[in-house]
């Protein structure tokens, strides 16, 4: 399956849908994707981490990352909302670089008001695409509205060997998330190549070693882990959707050597890169590689739903994060 095809919704830049998973096996695509978990539970993957979500949680993948979903013992109901970023670049400049991020998996406080608001968001747009589908004012201003929940409230992430994680360390001094940003947004256009922390000092006027301190503060990575993590994450396609040696691989990202990619990529995905294919092309063979959904009774599912609406507060417009 590897890349997906989003069909967006008629004169919309979204797609959601209600659905109980069964496999949904690896993909990427351009667009940001939300799961939430309306009943039941699922397992999911996301680059080289393993998640298991519950009712009421919530994931974000951002956009042309890995990712998958599988069943649990139990029955399922997501809602799955899919935001193409480039059309909103207007509004937003940076949503294209944005790294969105929600922990409530790690949480047993399922109630707290920034997960309360996104849940009820999610709703509230599901249920107008159902309700009211030629509103495509409305659902486009509901939109916007959840856009700005995300920059608001989940773009501080974090990363470490168990997975992304929220940090609101610097969530309220919009100086340090704007150098963060110019340097997540260097790094994402030139992780390819050889990243030169000049050029950032620079840019920034900024002494070297306050933006390594200022940089491992905010990811919770140094420079160069946080490059080579990028550069294994998205290396991933590639080594399992073809035949391409692990060398060609190994430069193509960025690496110096096989050695050394493969010394990361073990560091993240916890085998060896030649393994991880090999172990990918057998999954493949014992399950369809395309996305199996079980039926559902619909109606109960919007129903459960309803469960997750706020009231809405008439008049109160958010104030949103310059970044």
């Amino acid at each position: 399956m590897i890349v997906e095809e989003i069909n967006k919704l008629k004169d919309l830049h979204i797609n959601t849908f209600l659905c109980s998973v069964k496999s949904y096996p690896k993909h990427r695509h351009d667009f940001h994707e939300i799961i939430f978990v309306i009943e039941g539970s699922v397992n999911i993957q996301s680059a080289c981490f393993n998640y298991h979500l519950t009712k009421g949680d919530i994931f974000i993948f951002d956009t042309d990352e890995l990712h998958s979903i599988f069943e649990t013992e139990e029955e399922n109901l997501l809602l799955i909302f899919q935001l193409d970023p480039y059309p909103y670049l207007t509004l937003f400049p940076k949503l294209d670089y944005y790294d969105f991020v929600c922990d409530s998996y790690s949480d047993t406080n399922k109630s707290y008001i920034e997960l309360r608001n996104l849940q009820s968001s999610l709703a509230n747009i599901m249920l107008l695409v159902q309700q009211k589908p030629d509103a495509q004012d409305l659902i486009e201003a509901s939109t916007v509205k959840l856009i700005e929940i995300l920059i608001n409230d989940f773009q501080f992430i974090y990363i470490d060997q168990t997975g992304y994680r929220s940090n609101s360390t610097f969530k309220n001094n919009s100086v340090q998330m704007e150098r963060i940003f110019i340097i997540l947004k260097y790094i994402y256009r030139n992780y390819k190549q050889k990243i030169d922390i000049d050029r950032l000092s620079n840019m920034l006027h900024l002494e070297k070693s306050y933006i390594s301190r200022l940089f491992r503060i905010g990811t919770g990575l140094s420079m160069t882990d946080y490059l080579c993590f990028l550069r294994v994450k998205h290396s991933e396609s590639l080594l399992i959707s073809s035949a391409i040696s692990i060398d060609e691989i190994a430069f193509t990202f960025g690496f110096s050597s096989k050695r050394y990619y493969v010394k990361h990529f073990k560091k993240w995905y916890k085998m060896k890169p030649a393994l991880y294919r090999e172990n990918y092309t057998k999954q493949m063979n014992e399950i369809p590689n395309e996305v199996q959904y079980y039926e559902m009774d619909y109606d109960k599912a919007l129903e459960s739903l309803k469960a997750f609406q706020l009231e809405e507060k008439k008049g109160e417009v958010p104030e949103v994060s310059p970044y």
